[in-house]
C-alpha cells in the first residue's frame, strides 16, 4: 500500500455510509489496534528500557504503523503534509539512537525506547479509537474522518468525506458503465433488460444518486419497454416538436 501523498476530501453526504458487514469489519480492525495498544502498554517499561533487544519480537507491531502513519496524520488531521509524517518520525527516532549510542556506547537506552513506544501507542491509539468511533457513527467513508465527523456533528457542521484509502476498497474507477441484454421469455416474447451501473445522477441528494447501483451490486436489472404499447404505459413525459 503506497502512502498518502495528498488530501482528497470531498463534500459531506458524498460518499455512502458502510452497511452492517462494514460497521463490523471495523469494529474487528478497531479491536485489534486497541488490543496492540494494550500490549504496548502491558510491555511498556521493558521494552523502553530495551527497545533494540525487544524490536525482533515488536516488528509485526512496527508494519502497520510504517505503511499508514501519512493516512493517520493526514486524513485524521486534515492535513497536507504528504509522506512528512513518516520522514519526521524516521528521522527523530534515527537521530535519537544516533545520540544514544553516541553518549552512552549502545542503543538500548530508555531514551530511544520512549519515545518508540510513545510513537506506537499514538499510531494504534489513533487507529483503534477511529475505528470504534466509525462503527458507533456509521462514518462514510475513510474510518480516520471519525473524529472530524463528530465534532462536524456536534457543531452542526457536516465535515467532509474521505474515500478509503486501502487499495482493495477504494472506488471503482472503470469497468462496466451501461449494459443492455435482449432475451426472450419462455413463450418467446421479447425480454430487453439494461443498467446504468453508476446510477443516474452526480447529486448527492437525488434519489437516482445511487438507486440503480444498489440494484447493480445485488445482481438485479431493469426492465425496458420494447413494444408500442409498453412504451405508452410507461411514459413519464412528452415533448412535442413543432417547427
Amino acid at each position: 500500500m503506497k502512502q498518502a501523498s495528498s488530501l482528497e476530501l470531498v463534500a459531506a453526504g458524498t460518499l455512502l455510509q458502510p452497511g452492517p458487514i462494514g460497521r463490523l469489519v471495523r469494529f474487528v480492525i478497531g479491536l485489534f489496534c486497541l488490543y496492540a495498544l494494550f500490549q504496548i502498554a502491558r510491555y511498556w517499561e521493558g521494552t523502553a528500557a530495551y527497545p533494540i533487544t525487544t524490536l525482533g519480537n515488536r516488528i509485526p507491531l512496527l508494519v502497520a504503523p510504517l505503511c499508514i502513519i501519512n493516512y493517520v496524520v493526514n486524513i485524521g488531521f486534515s492535513r497536507q503534509w504528504g509522506s512528512y509524517p513518516l520522514i519526521t518520525s524516521l528521522t527523530i527516532l534515527g537521530l535519537t539512537a544516533v545520540v544514544t549510542y553516541a553518549v552512552t556506547g549502545s542503543f538500548d537506552h530508555i531514551l530511544l525506547g520512549t519515545l518508540l513506544n510513545v510513537w506506537l501507542a499514538y499510531c494504534y491509539g489513533h487507529l483503534g479509537f477511529c475505528f470504534i468511533l466509525a462503527v458507533a457513527l456509521a462514518t462514510p467513508g475513510c474510518e480516520m474522518r471519525a473524529i472530524p465527523d463528530l465534532l462536524g456533528r456536534v457543531r452542526g457542521q457536516p465535515a467532509p468525506e474521505h474515500r478509503c484509502p486501502a487499495a482493495f476498497i477504494t472506488p471503482i474507477v472503470h469497468g462496466n458503465s451501461y449494459i443492455q441484454v435482449i432475451s426472450w421469455d419462455e413463450k418467446g416474447e421479447l425480454d430487453p433488460r439494461a443498467m446504468l451501473t453508476y446510477s443516474q445522477s452526480p447529486e448527492p441528494d437525488s434519489p437516482y444518486y445511487q438507486d440503480l447501483t444498489q440494484i447493480y451490486s445485488q445482481g438485479g436489472w431493469i426492465s425496458l419497454p420494447f413494444t408500442e404499447a409498453e412504451i405508452a404505459a410507461d411514459l413519464k413525459r412528452s415533448i412535442n416538436l413543432v417547427e
